[in-house]
């Protein structure tokens, strides 16, 4: 019969064999590194997109909430839309508020470019400041809308591409 001090002496050296087998396969395996798109082989979509920041007097912005079916769904948003080929982005701004939003831009003022890299895309923001309009912004698509003060806009309740351009206009 074997004495309980041979299954406590045992089972610490299972446990210390078990850690020092794992311990050297971590030290085996090469370290996770993200790798860039060229290095992986792989062309992520490249998407330009306008938007527009629109300003009453007030400065209050008018933002709409992101479709249950789109790509950051249910985030909150600046209108706007991808420019298509053959248009500057200032012509794919005054479209896409057209089409989002029912106004007609009557002066745009650009304001940032931003660049940001999601898991599945790239995108190029063209943000503009749009103060006169004609027409009342309505989510024409049907999407939640409102008007927030400027000042009130919070950063998580955006993609993570639009807090550059929150914090400008928080400053």
């Amino acid at each position: 019969m074997l004495s309980p001090c041979f299954f406590v002496i045992y089972s610490a050296h299972c446990i210390y064999s078990e850690n020092r087998i794992d311990s050297d396969a971590r030290i085996r395996q090469k370290p996770d590194v993200k790798k860039t798109e060229k290095e992986k082989g792989v062309t992520l979509k490249h998407l330009t997109i306008a938007v527009g920041i629109i300003r009453n007097p007030q400065h209050e912005i008018f933002i709409t909430q992101r479709n249950a079916a789109s790509h950051m769904a249910g985030f909150w948003e600046f209108p706007g839309g991808k420019v298509e080929a053959g248009e500057t982005p200032e012509q794919a701004l005054k479209r896409e508020l057209g089409e989002e939003t029912g106004i007609v831009p009557l002066a745009v003022q650009p304001l940032k470019i931003v660049e940001h890299t999601f898991d599945d895309r790239r995108v190029t923001l063209h943000f503009f400041l749009v103060e006169a309009w004609q027409g009342e912004p309505y989510g024409r698509e049907g999407q939640p809308m409102r008007w927030v003060s400027q000042h009130a806009l919070r950063e998580e309740e955006f993609p993570p591409a639009n807090a550059g351009i929150i914090a400008l206009l928080k400053a």
